[in-house]
């Protein structure tokens, strides 16, 4: 009898652990991440360029700057639609409208 309770009980506990590493796993991807290039219209990639992700239904807005290779992130941005800009001093406005769900990892490349 013992031993049966024994065994009841680690079976009852590998349930449990099994569950929760399912809700847990299934949990971990709510986000994406939209990241591009900054170039010019010749190609040339573009520093330190103002770029900022607006979504739409929320109008909560995120701004970073591209690095010396013209690339930029934004991670960790919840789905939705975005209207990604990128501003710099002498160069014209560029606008990308994206949309994102989770798990993306969105390109939006800025000409």
């Amino acid at each position: 009898m013992r031993k049966f309770s024994h065994h009841a009980l680690s079976v009852c506990l590998m349930v449990v652990c099994l569950f929760a590493a399912v809700n847990w796993a299934s949990a971990q991807v709510n986000t994406a991440d939209i990241l591009g290039t900054v170039t010019d219209a010749g190609g040339a990639v573009i520093p330190n360029v103002k770029v900022t992700a607006t979504n739409t239904a929320t109008n909560i807005t995120k701004t970073t700057t591209s690095g010396a290779a013209g690339n930029y992130v934004f991670n960790l941005m919840p789905s939705g639609t975005y209207v990604v800009t990128a501003e710099a001093p002498s160069f014209k406005r560029a606008t990308v409208n994206l949309d994102v769900v989770s798990g993306d990892r969105a390109r939006a490349d800025m000409r």
